[in-house]
């Protein structure tokens, strides 16, 4: 995942070729996924940036022509990471045990480049099974 930060655009809204760390910026989140790559749409904030970023990635990674058997056995091919021993596994088994309001929550794009796809996937298939 990198950052990029662009200055505010000139009068006729175009960007400058170079990058400047201006106090008036705008943040663009690139992520490189195994088999694609999403930018983000330009935003003020890094984190509406990242989750631009997310959004894009869940509608570009979008399949279907995945049937129910195969979306079942994606899901239980990511549940059987969070067993492994990883510290990434320990990392998601622990959202999942949390109690309150953020139970179960992971933050998508602090995830993604750790695990690249697995959090997409494993919410597109959850999705397409419930559709």
């Amino acid at each position: 995942m990198s950052l990029s930060l662009l200055p505010e655009h000139d009068d006729g809204g175009h960007y400058p070729p170079k990058l400047h760390l201006d106090v008036d910026r705008t943040a663009i989140i690139s992520t490189d996924l195994p088999d694609f790559s999403v930018v983000s749409n330009v935003f003020k904030k890094k984190q509406d940036s990242e989750q631009s970023t997310a959004e894009l990635a869940l509608e570009k990674d979008d399949d279907d022509d995945i049937t129910v058997e195969q979306a079942w056995d994606d899901i239980v091919q990511r549940v059987k990471f969070l067993s492994a021993d990883h510290p990434l596994g320990s990392h998601l088994r622990a959202t999942l045990q949390r109690d309150g309001e953020r139970h179960g929550s992971v933050h998508v794009m602090s995830s993604l480049h750790l695990i690249q796809r697995s959090t997409i996937a494993i919410k597109l298939s959850i999705l397409k099974l419930v559709n």
